[in-house]
């Protein structure tokens, strides 16, 4: 397992990542027809043309404070955590983190420890 720093190739992995993890985590918790329409509209790829745009807004220095890690398992990318400014007035380079996902794959090990903005251990 390796954590890294994400890169803008990293997106269509993200995008697979975000899309499982919240459809997941949602079905049975929201109205079926609105998690229908989730599914429908919602898509890995869509989801990775947002991580895209982040990626390369953080590459080019616009968004100095924001922080994505990734975690790569067996040849694919299992986990992400993004963290950026608490609010408007903390100190610089104080990060809160500000969403940490875990592939449904990986929750199914056993190995979630994201809850807790720690990262699986397995």
């Amino acid at each position: 397992m390796e954590v890294r720093a994400a890169v803008p190739a990293d997106a269509p992995a993200l995008g697979r990542v975000m899309v499982a993890t919240w459809l997941t985590a949602h079905r049975g918790q929201i109205p079926d027809e609105a998690w229908q329409k989730r599914v429908d509209e919602w898509t890995p790829q869509v989801s990775a043309r947002g991580w895209e745009r982040l990626l390369n807004e953080v590459e080019a220095g616009e968004l100095p404070r924001t922080v994505l890690l990734v975690v790569e398992g067996d040849a694919e990318l299992d986990a992400l955590a993004l963290g950026g400014p608490v609010d408007e007035g903390a100190p610089p380079r104080s990060p809160g983190w500000t969403r940490c996902t875990c592939c449904p794959s990986v929750r199914a090990g056993g190995s979630d420890d994201c809850s807790s903005g720690g990262w699986p251990t397995s």
